[in-house]
């Protein structure tokens, strides 16, 4: 396919994510299920023409990422506290990924300004040509937080049709060993995770499961025809335990134990500290990276 349109297709799909977190900001307050919140903007999505890109995650406090409401949840948004959201669509099967966090008492209101900050000094640094190992450098050595904690083993990644974490990463501090170099035309979601000094500003997981993907294996036996059925309807792309029948959620723990599904922990900061996200994706153009996801 042309490249041109593969990029209309992620900048289709971004659009629609943006708009889906235009859309969630008003409706973070105290008492909200989550549920709630996530089922209107992935119906959102869809209505829009869009397909999401995994569930919406929604993550209050110190959990980290990977937290996404499991059929009849009952947990509701806090009065106080800071809560991700992380939203992704798809169309065609090429997807965008982008978060804000929202600050709901008022609290924190400086960590997301540094997760924000740190975010736009990686993007202003990606263009063609660089190597990832040197822009970071560069990124850490101009705009490290002051005041909080960058939460290291979570990095941005780069977006193929149908594969939401693919190839190159973009870490936020400077890796030991990276050899990759940007290339014009590649796509990435580039996050930034910070927390207090207090932190540990590391993510640790945690035994619940709320996110899966396929991993392309289809076992012989009574579970290749459910393995086939989930491939056929999510490719590789993350999927919710909401979005299948109950006779389909009794067999997820089989099918990772199969290796049939990658199952995604909820990641928590290690000290239990408040976490911050920001996270947009971009086009790398001649002259720089294109943001395709602000609203």
């Amino acid at each position: 396919m042309k490249l041109t349109i593969v990029i209309e297709a992620f900048e289709q799909a971004a659009r629609i994510t943006a708009d889906a977190l235009a859309a969630a900001k008003p409706m973070v307050r105290g008492g909200v299920r989550l549920l709630e919140i996530a089922e209107r903007l992935e119906r959102l999505i869809c209505e829009r023409g869009a397909r999401p890109a995994f569930p919406v995650n929604i993550c209050v406090g110190s959990i980290a990422a990977h937290y996404s409401p499991l059929p009849d949840d009952p947990r509701t948004l806090p009065d106080r506290g800071l809560v991700k959201i992380d939203v992704g669509a798809h169309v065609d099967g090429y997807p965008a990924d982008a978060a804000i966090t929202v600050d709901i008492s008022g609290d924190y209101g400086w960590l997301i300004d540094e997760a924000e900050t740190y975010l736009e000094a990686l993007i202003a640094n990606l263009r063609p040509g660089v190597a990832i190992k040197r822009l970071i450098k560069q990124t850490y050595e101009e705009a490290k937080p002051l005041r909080s904690r960058l939460i290291v083993n979570l990095c941005g990644h780069q977006l193929q049709r149908f594969k939401l974490h693919s190839g190159k990463s973009i870490p936020v501090v400077p890796p030991r060993f990276h050899r990759e170099v940007i290339r014009e035309g590649e796509v990435f979601a580039v996050e930034v995770f910070t927390t207090t000094t207090r932190g540990a500003g590391e993510a640790v997981a945690e035994a619940l499961v709320t996110i899966y993907s396929h991993t392309g294996r289809i076992p012989g036996g009574q579970l290749g025809e459910i393995s086939r059925q989930l491939l056929a309807r999510f490719n590789m792309l993350p999927f919710s335990p909401r979005w299948l029948d109950p006779s389909e959620v009794g067999l997820l723990s089989q099918l990772h134990k199969k290796r049939v599904l990658t199952a995604y922990p909820v990641l928590r900061e290690g000290r239990n500290e408040p976490v911050a996200q920001a996270e947009h994706t971009v086009v790398i153009e001649r002259g720089g990276a294109r943001v395709l996801t602000r609203f």
